[in-house]
């Protein structure tokens, strides 16, 4: 019954229906509570509606069934709450047992781990990690599975902003622009920075 309710949910989440997904979700939960998946799934749907702290305890029990993508996912709220030294070590100890085959995860890692240490100040590691997932991102592998290939952009742009490396700073705006969308939450306030960097050049 837990796999049907499981299924149920991601069904209705996939069709918009998040009221009737986090019914199943919670139902699947009740019959296995401790199972990694169903926290993921109710954390996803959590962030999806902006409840960012019941999303962080959804995602905190999945970690405890080490769930990769969840703990990538808690580490991004830890750095959007400006807690990089949280999201961290979860990112590195990710990175360590993640399978090379799965790309798109590895790929926000990395991305994230960037953006942890940017913030962190850590320019020179930021740098490191950033065109790492840069390179991951135009794979052919890359290029098939990441849809978030802009994010690793726009962050690097601002590692070479606060370096005063202004010209390649731009060059990664451009990009950030180029391949960027609104849709995306992260992306949409990088877009602003973009715009304003490339508009103050006289690069739009």
């Amino acid at each position: 019954f837990f796999d049907w309710y499981n299924r149920q949910g991601v069904k209705k989440y996939n069709q918009g229906q998040l009221a009737g997904a986090e019914g199943d979700y919670l139902q699947a939960l009740a019959l296995d509570p401790d199972n990694a998946k169903a926290h993921y799934n109710l954390g996803s749907l959590y962030e999806d509606l902006q409840e960012l702290d019941k999303a962080k305890s959804q995602y905190q029990f999945a970690v405890k069934g080490n769930l990769i993508k969840a703990k990538n996912n808690l580490a991004r709220l830890w750095i959007l709450q400006n807690k990089p030294e949280l999201a961290t070590p979860l990112l590195w100890k990710s990175l360590q047992e993640i399978p090379e085959e799965q790309v798109r995860i590895r790929y926000n890692l990395m991305k994230n781990f960037g953006w942890a240490l940017l913030q962190q100040q850590e320019l020179e590691r930021a740098e490191s990690f950033l065109r790492g997932a840069i390179a991951l991102a135009t794979t052919p592998e890359g290029m098939e599975q990441i849809t978030t290939r802009a994010s690793a952009h726009c962050l690097l742009a601002q590692v070479y902003e606060q370096q005063t490396r202004n010209g390649e700073a731009l060059e990664q705006w451009q990009k950030c622009s180029q391949l960027g969308s609104i849709v995306n939450p992260d992306q949409a306030k990088w877009l602003v920075l973009a715009y304003k960097a490339l508009k103050k050049a006289g690069k739009l």
